[in-house]
Formats: structure tokens, C-alpha cells, sequence
């Protein structure tokens, strides 16, 4: 009886170890969620992640996109700008030479109406001396005032040529000029240039106003500006 007593005090707790067995189970079950779920994770993680990464580029290329637009549309208004004051220039010069031929043809005619009168001095017939002086007179002060006149329109509008075809040439340059500045000084330079470009051309001395010949192309060019403001 001790001997079986005793043996039976070394058998092993069989209701234990299969009570362990089944926590070992569980919890390996338990793991083994567990690993997936933190799979799920960082898979979601990464997703996420390269989303992400997926819209930062969408939006830097849609950044350079509207970069490149606004670069295309200040090139476009600046050449329209461009040709709109190589055609004034154009205009105001061919003006400037009709002006000014003109007021040779009328200084010319001066020059012979005096040379006439000094040179043939019968022609003036039976007419009074002073008669026919004042006459003389009258004419040639009336084609030299003319003659003055246009040459007073022929130096204005060569003066505007001289200005329109300046402008031109710092539009060809003013992308160029302002491509590697940025912020205020960006915008104080479009300002100064908006207002070199926009301003009055070259005026006579005792003017006050800007001849109409100008108004039609700088009002022109309003809507061609506007887009290198932006």
C-alpha cells in the first residue's frame, strides 16, 4: 500500500498540463492575430505612405504646371506688349518723317518766294512798294509759322518713336531681368516697369497732357500688362 502511495505521489498533474496546453494555444492563436493585424499595420502604413508620397507629387507637378502657365502667359503678354510698341514706334516715326518733309517743302517755298522777290522785282507790277512788301510778308510769315508748326509735330513724334522703341527693347529683356527674383522685389519691379510702361511718352516743354495720338496704344496694352502682374 505505501509503495503504491508513494508511486502515485510521481504522476505527473494530467488535468495541468492539459489546462497549460490549452493556454499555450490560445495564446499562440492570440500571436498569431496579433502578427497580423501589426501585418495589416504597417501594410495601411505603407499604403498610406505612398499615398501620401502620391500627392506630394501630384501637387508639385501641378505647382510647375501653373508655374509653367504663368510663364507662358507673361512671355505671350510681354511679346504682344512687345509688338504693340514696335508698331507704334513704327507709326509715330513714319509721322515724324511726313512731318518733317513737309516743313522743308514749306521752307523751301519760302526761300523762293524771297529769292523771287529779291531777284524779280518787277513782277510785282504797278502794286504800292509797301503793298506789295506786306504781301510778300504776309506769306512768308504765314508759310514760316506752318513750317514751324511742323516741325514741332515732326520733333514730338519722333521723340514718341524714340521712347515706344525703348520700351520695346526692355520688354525684350524684362523676363529675363526678373527670372531669378522673387517676393517684394518681384512686385516692385512689375510696379516701376508697369509704370514706365503705362506712363505719358515724352512731352514738349509747356504741355501738360498727352497727345491724343498716344491714347489709343497704351489703352492697348492695358489688358497685354495685366497678365505679367500676376
Amino acid at each position: 500500500m505505501r509503495w503504491i502511495e508513494w508511486s502515485r505521489a510521481f504522476d505527473p498533474p494530467v488535468p495541468n498540463l492539459m489546462r497549460n496546453e490549452a493556454l499555450n494555444a490560445e495564446l499562440q492563436q492570440q500571436r498569431s492575430e496579433l502578427e497580423t493585424l501589426i501585418a495589416r499595420a504597417e501594410d495601411y502604413a505603407k499604403t498610406s505612405q505612398a499615398a501620401d508620397l502620391r500627392a506630394r507629387d501630384a501637387a508639385e507637378r501641378a505647382e510647375k504646371s501653373v508655374a509653367r502657365a504663368d510663364a507662358a502667359a507673361a512671355e505671350v503678354g510681354t511679346g504682344a506688349q512687345e509688338a504693340g510698341f514696335v508698331a507704334f514706334e513704327e507709326r509715330e516715326r513714319r509721322a515724324a518723317n511726313w512731318f518733317r518733309f513737309f516743313t522743308v517743302v514749306l521752307l523751301a517755298a519760302v526761300v523762293g518766294i524771297g529769292v523771287d522777290y529779291y531777284f524779280f522785282p518787277k513782277r510785282l507790277g504797278d502794286l504800292d512798294p509797301a503793298l506789295a512788301i506786306a504781301s510778300r510778308a504776309t506769306i512768308v510769315v504765314g508759310l514760316g509759322a506752318l513750317a514751324a508748326y511742323l516741325a514741332r509735330q515732326a520733333g514730338q513724334h519722333r521723340r514718341q518713336a524714340e521712347w515706344a522703341a525703348g520700351v520695346a527693347v526692355q520688354l525684350s529683356s524684362f523676363l529675363a531681368f526678373i527670372s531669378e527674383l522673387s517676393g517684394p522685389a518681384r512686385e516692385t519691379v512689375y510696379a516701376a516697369f508697369a509704370q514706365r510702361v503705362l506712363g505719358e511718352p515724352p512731352q514738349p516743354k509747356g504741355t501738360t497732357s498727352a497727345p491724343d495720338v498716344t491714347s489709343v496704344p497704351l489703352d492697348a496694352l492695358l489688358s497685354a500688362v495685366a497678365k505679367l502682374s500676376k
